[in-house]
């Protein structure tokens, strides 16, 4: 995983992460998050 995904799914802040997801538009990181993406913590995020 790289560092940078793990900073993502890391950060307390949940409308951060939803902004950086949504300005993704590459389906391979898109992808890697979901790969993981703790599941336990919900599905808001996905």
């Amino acid at each position: 995983m790289s560092d940078w995904i793990a900073q993502i799914l890391e950060n307390e802040n949940r409308e951060f992460v939803k902004q950086e997801i949504s300005r993704l538009d590459n389906p391979e990181l898109l992808h890697n998050i979901a790969l993981n993406y703790n599941w336990d913590n919900g599905f808001e995020l996905p």
